[in-house]
């Protein structure tokens, strides 16, 4: 029953499961399984056990300001989880175990607030009233991409009532006017001149550049009366599906212009939920969330955390 240090009543050293962190945090379980020959419950443990240990936040090392993200991903299937990210230092924060309100909630609460001087979302009104309730002298900023994703779902609407199936234009309207070829150009102006009975179908396509140009602007004063020329066209179209896309402008319109005061997006934050499906498909999916959250976080540990934290 003596205690001798890196050895207790496991059955693995304590720099055994170090070594299997190190391969846990660059590999599939299955496939650390089958180099070390190690039972699942056994690695479950060990990414368990290690999460404890980095679950905390520093919030030293997230500098004295930074730019907070906010924004959801599919754990499995329908059931999302919530992701925080530091935009500034493009560092994941924390993985939740859904994406309710209250979550976030629990998260803000045990945050170090004064950090935080920006926070980059989607158009969630939940998400908008926590944060003002939380977050007060926090500016809210709606990410430009979810913006345009928007504007590509209210087209995508329109080409859907009113384009015959046997049209393959979809993938031709959400492209860039920019990244057009010549035969493209000329297969859409002829839609257009198809379904000229049908403007609003134009009238999208139209609004969905015009936000593209928007966001190219450098002056906030110049993108504020762009914006209220969108918001005057959709509300002077006789399209339902255009008036409360412009409505829509008009409710978020002072968060959509604080882009322009940081140009801050969540790019990362995106660019983090495509890291964590890969490691979703290598794999092959999770049952249980708290072994989901401790593999995903252990992903975004730098390698050389983790070299730190073991012994050689």
């Amino acid at each position: 029953m003596e205690y001798i240090p890196g050895i207790d009543r496991r059955r693995t050293t304590d720099n055994f499961r170090k070594l299997i962190l190190k391969d846990l945090a660059r590999n599939s379980l299955s496939y650390v399984n089958k180099v070390n020959d190690i039972s699942p419950p056994v690695l479950y443990s060990v990414l368990r056990e290690n999460h404890e240990r980095f679950k905390e936040i520093n919030w030293e090392e997230q500098g004295e300001k930074f730019t907070l993200g906010i924004d959801e991903h599919s754990y499995r299937g329908r059931n999302l989880a919530l992701t925080t990210t530091n935009i500034t230092r493009k560092k994941l924060l924390m993985v939740g175990k859904d994406d309710r309100l209250k979550t976030l909630v629990e998260f803000l609460e045990n945050s170090d607030k004064k950090r935080i001087s920006e926070v980059c979302i989607d158009m969630k009104q939940g998400y908008r009233s926590v944060i003002e309730k939380e977050l007060p002298g926090a500016k809210i900023t709606i990410d430009k991409f979810h913006v345009i994703a928007y504007a590509n779902k209210n087209l995508d609407e329109v080409r859907s009532i009113i384009v015959d199936k046997g049209y393959h234009v979809r993938k031709m309207l959400f492209k860039g006017k920019e990244k057009l070829n010549d035969r493209e150009k000329v297969k859409l102006e002829n839609l257009f001149k198809r379904f000229a009975k049908f403007p609003s179908l134009y009238q999208a396509y139209f609004i969905k550049e015009k936000l593209r140009d928007f966001y190219r602007l450098k002056n906030k004063k110049e993108a504020r009366r762009k914006l209220n020329q969108l918001i005057m066209f959709c509300e002077g179209s006789r399209s339902a599906y255009m008036k409360n896309f412009g409505r829509t402008l008009f409710r978020w319109k002072e968060y959509i212009l604080n882009y322009f005061d940081n140009y801050s997006t969540n790019a990362f934050t995106e660019g983090t939920h495509t890291k964590i499906k890969m490691i979703k498909r290598i794999s092959f999916g999770f049952r249980n969330i708290n072994n989901y959250i401790a593999k995903v976080t252990l992903a975004f540990i730098p390698l050389l955390w983790l070299n730190q934290h073991t012994i050689c």
